[in-house]
């Protein structure tokens, strides 16, 4: 962690990022950061007032959670798209007219229930006898926690993922329109930011965010091509960290009638059941950096054969419970505590806060299992660390000290298509290196740092065999869940993972707008790094690494990938300052709000409250570690 922090300080161009007026409208909530509150006492509906009269507004969402929508901290009221809204003015006698654009779907006196089916700004007209009032209303979707989802909501965002899946772009474009795309051209657009070997243009730096928001929500409108009605809703793993611990693969999110199984029953580890059995993964021209040996869209260290989207509950044969509670609650309240700087929030959000959801619920197999039978005493130091295995086995991929095979016949048994040491490489440049001075040189040691923390003294000990089966780990990967790899959009529930990252953008935004949090906005672009390898030409070359430089995608200029995405946008393409802006918690330009901002309460905090439930603390019994002398 310490390296990690001095890089995320080191700038390449610092931009001061417009905080104004359009971006933010909201109330400031009674409650501040310091004080937690229950739900059972919040609002289920929402209120605005002019003058001496109110209207006060709920939807059959927001009466059974008991949960005004985005918190009622809205000025105006938010009508959520598709789903009737019953408006309430406090007068004894008065008349109602909404405007133009909105059905009016019953009316009695003072009270007037509504249908919004547009994204946009209307009016409310309350005639008293003291005069007319007026009141402001917006109609925008409500991205909404999974598991609160009513059943037709669910199934309507299930099966428009599901026509992406089977139906392709120009079939797509034909039927649906030309803001249709299928899920194999997300999944390219993502592994070809992804996976290249120079640098990595959407993870890991200041464009996180931004590019899978923007990503996302291009999703989002090629779902809405296929279904109006629906958008793209979220996963909140800090629920599954805090409250299911080694039982959360028995969640109902991976029922056959939600994702699918988590841990299909066959050695193949295809998932075969439920209402995402058999996804196909394509084969793509070879030469690529997103494409495996076999020609499978995925990444060149995945080796794996299988034609099928693929997952696993275990990361190299071990069970992944040990890390979920310590990314969830107690990742999110650090991060809360401890820093309040944009690059590092970022850095923060792209890694600890994000990543390791991919690797619970792709899995790793294919490994070594006699070297890692002698190693019981390492188990839960390597569950941690292997949950940035994809991450790391990238990084020695780009510093050339590991290199796969680019061919595979179709029948090539999958332990004649392995990666491997690029003896040529090491033998030149590092010789007689240890597996953890090797690991150290290439960065991969500092990745593993903030996952190593109260793990045992084995991070330390260099001459630890634990090292050289994390290399041999990392060099030979196995074979790769699907949501664990760059090609991971082919499964379904990528879509509701980056949810929860925004969501926390969103939140401590609003608190530093109100005076409640400080929150330096700054755009602070990481530096490095960056592998230059145009002149790598012999065998044992490697390529130039360069810490100081910033690759492209995470500086404040760098272009958003996706054209005219947001409501008002009078320029095609903005650049990651300018998204940046119009994308605030309370924009008038985003076509969505999320349905909580400031409650957790999973974690037992609300608005940012500095304590968090017992339950997120806890932790199942490990095993006892071998003893290692001090360095």
């Amino acid at each position: 962690r310490p390296l990690r922090v001095a890089r995320a300080l080191g700038v390449a161009g610092v931009v001061t990022l417009a905080m104004t007026a359009v971006a933010f409208r909201s109330r400031t909530p009674a409650a501040t950061q310091q004080m937690a509150r229950d739900t059972s006492e919040e609002s289920a509906s929402q209120t605005y007032c002019e003058g001496e009269v109110c209207v006060v507004a709920s939807n059959r969402y927001e009466r059974e959670l008991g949960r005004a929508i985005a918190n009622g901290l809205y000025e105006g009221i938010i009508l959520e798209l598709y789903h009737e809204t019953s408006l309430s003015v406090s007068a004894e006698t008065c008349e109602l007219a909404a405007s133009e654009g909105l059905v009016v779907v019953a009316s009695d006196g003072c009270s007037l229930d509504v249908l919004a089916t547009r994204v946009g700004t209307y009016s409310l007209v309350a005639t008293t006898s003291d005069g007319d009032v007026t009141f402001d209303l917006t109609a925008k979707y409500v991205r909404r926690e999974m598991r609160d989802l009513f059943d037709s909501d669910r199934e309507r965002f299930f099966d428009a993922i599901a026509v992406t899946h089977h139906v392709g772009d120009e079939e797509g474009m034909r039927l649906y329109g030309d803001k249709y795309r299928s899920t194999n051209w997300f999944t390219a657009v993502h592994a070809m930011n992804s996976a290249k070997r120079n640098c990595d243009n959407w993870h890991s730096g200041a464009g996180f965010l931004n590019a899978h928001m923007s990503f996302t929500l291009r999703f989002e409108q090629s779902l809405q091509a296929v279904d109006p009605r629906t958008c793209v809703h979220y996963w909140d793993f800090t629920i599954d960290a805090a409250t299911r611990y080694c039982c959360w693969t028995e969640s109902v999110l991976w029922s056959p009638d939600w994702f699918s199984t988590i841990n299909p029953n066959n050695t193949l580890h295809i998932v075969d059941s439920g209402r995402f059995a058999y996804l196909r993964i394509d084969k793509v021209a070879g030469g690529s950096t997103f494409n495996n040996a076999y020609g499978l869209m995925t990444v060149p260290w995945n080796t794996c054969p299988t034609p099928f989207m693929v997952r696993s509950q275990k990361l190299y044969g071990l069970a992944n419970y040990v890390n979920i509670p310590e990314f969830g609650c107690p990742k999110f309240l650090e991060t809360f505590e401890l820093y309040s700087n944009f690059a590092l929030v970022m850095l923060e959000v792209s890694t600890d806060m994000h990543s390791p959801a991919h690797g619970m619920v792709g899995g790793y197999w294919n490994y070594d299992a006699e070297l890692y039978a002698a190693q019981d005493a390492y188990n839960a130091f390597l569950i941690n660390v292997s949950s940035a295995s994809n991450a790391n086995s990238k990084r020695l991929w780009r510093n050339g000290i590991m290199e796969c095979p680019t061919y595979c016949a179709d029948d090539t048994p999958p332990t004649d298509c392995m990666c491997g040491l690029a003896v040529p490489r090491v033998e030149k440049h590092y010789p007689n290196y240890t597996s953890w001075q090797l690991l150290n040189a290439t960065g991969c040691l500092d990745q593993f740092s903030s996952m190593a923390e109260g793990s045992y003294d084995m991070y330390y000990d260099e001459n630890s065999t634990i090292w050289d089966i994390i290399l041999a780990q990392l060099i030979n990967t196995g074979h790769i869940g699907t949501t664990d790899t760059d090609a991971s959009p082919m499964d379904p529930v990528f879509w509701t993972i980056h949810g929860v990252q925004e969501r926390y953008v969103q939140m401590i935004r609003y608190l530093n707008e109100t005076g409640q949090y400080a929150f330096d906005q700054s755009w602070k672009t990481i530096t490095g790094p960056v592998f230059d390898w145009s002149n790598v030409t012999e065998i044992d070359d490697l390529p130039v690494v360069d810490h100081d430089s910033v690759c492209t995608g995470h500086h404040a200029d760098d272009l958003i990938l996706f054209p005219y995405l947001l409501d008002g946008q009078d320029q095609a393409v903005l650049t990651n300052v300018e998204y940046y802006n119009m994308t605030g918690p309370f924009s008038k330009h985003l076509q969505y709000v999320y349905d909580q901002l400031l409650n957790w309460t999973e974690c037992g905090w609300v608005l940012g409250a500095t304590q968090y439930a017992d339950t997120a603390r806890r932790r199942p019994e490990l095993p006892t570690p071998r003893a290692f002398s001090a360095i």
